[in-house]
């Protein structure tokens, strides 16, 4: 399928929207639009929408984050931006939990408008000061893109699935 490819996440399908249309739903939520307007401001743009699955043989996601686009590699290695503010938003929505048995979510707290250079190697170990993401199954979790975060591996038999959909300040392109 178009848009269908294994990545460090695992199986990832970039523009489910165009396979599960129904999903659009989940953006539309007042609460969300509104936490997307006073960030972004009005006329912000959707990104990319993208469905995952992965099972216990992804290890430890390594550290990474979003700044200046969606998988820029070469970005997160050799420059770190300065943002004035939030420009770019990760909404990732966990249909498995983020616990034990599936994993959990590490983070490493920054203002949006700080630096983006990681505090520590970004590696595949957690560093000292991760905060640890805990949720149950339907949670939504919001990241600005500069915010480093990494994943806990699945400790358990069977698939771990969420879809992440990234919304950008208008025209930041």
């Amino acid at each position: 399928e178009p848009g269908m490819h294994i990545s460090p996440v695992g199986l990832a399908c970039a523009g489910i929207l165009r396979h599960a249309p129904e999903l659009a739903d989940l953006l539309l939520r007042p609460v969300l639009l509104d936490v997307f307007a006073r960030a972004l401001g009005e006329g912000f743009e959707l990104e990319l929408g993208t469905g995952v699955v992965c099972d216990a043989s992804r290890g430890f996601l390594f550290w990474h984050h979003h700044a200046g686009g969606i998988d820029e590699p070469d970005l997160r290695r050799k420059s770190y931006p300065h943002p004035s503010g939030v420009e770019r938003i990760g909404c990732t929505l966990y249909t498995t939990p983020l616990d034990d048995a599936f994993g959990t979510l590490l983070v490493h707290p920054r203002r949006a408008d700080s630096p983006t250079a990681p505090p520590f190697e970004p590696g595949r170990v957690p560093w000292p000061s991760a905060k640890e993401v805990r949720a149950p199954a339907g949670s939504v979790v919001l990241l600005d893109q500069g915010t480093w975060h990494a994943a806990t591996p699945m400790r358990r038999a069977g698939h771990r699935y969420f879809f992440a959909f990234f919304v950008r300040r208008a025209g930041l392109g």
